[in-house]
């Protein structure tokens, strides 16, 4: 079963033993007594509040977090670099570069959702983010855009993008092959 916060600080107090317990992922000022040695799990954590996160899983790193409205990509980043458990999110709508930038701690064992708002996207950028993301969203990119020497053989970086957005146009920069048309 779960126990309460206040319970099981009156119970680490109580004992010099390692404690094991499932807590109910509330009130965590309350786990004064609580320390690195024992074995806390968090029941079902979901929560909006990302500091409230952070303040659990500091002290049970080990935790899985549902988040249950759309947080930024930095603070996606910052949850899932303090826990070893799987992270269940929505990252606010927004562009795929500065997203793929911010989420480098995101892992694949995390499940994470994205929609972006760009219609202009790079296609290494799509491709990698899309590594990275389960559900992604890219109905508004209307156009993919790749460096000639990114393009990958047999273009396959771009054939990988337009998978993503089918319908979208695709501008190569610099001088391509004809090997890689």
């Amino acid at each position: 079963g779960m126990i309460s916060a206040t319970s099981l600080d009156i119970i680490a107090n109580a004992t010099n033993c390692i404690v094991t317990a499932t807590l109910v992922p509330a009130a965590l000022s309350a786990l004064a007594n609580v320390n690195a040695n024992d074995y806390i799990t968090l029941a079902a954590f979901v929560d909006t509040d990302v500091a409230t996160v952070l303040s659990a899983l500091a002290i049970v790193s080990n935790a899985d977090v549902t988040m249950t409205s759309a947080i930024s990509a930095a603070d996606l980043d910052t949850i899932a670099n303090a826990t070893t458990g799987e992270v269940t999110a929505t990252i606010s709508d927004g562009a795929v570069a500065a997203t793929l930038g911010a989420i480098g701690n995101v892992g694949t064992g995390d499940t994470i959702t994205f929609t972006t708002t760009d219609t202009t996207a790079d296609a290494s950028d799509l491709v990698a983010l899309d590594a990275k993301v389960d559900t992604f969203t890219t109905t508004t990119v209307t156009t993919i855009t790749e460096a000639a020497a990114s393009i990958g053989t047999s273009a396959a970086t771009v054939t990988d993008a337009l998978a993503l957005a089918p319908n979208a146009a695709v501008t190569i920069t610099d001088a391509i092959s004809a090997a890689d048309l």
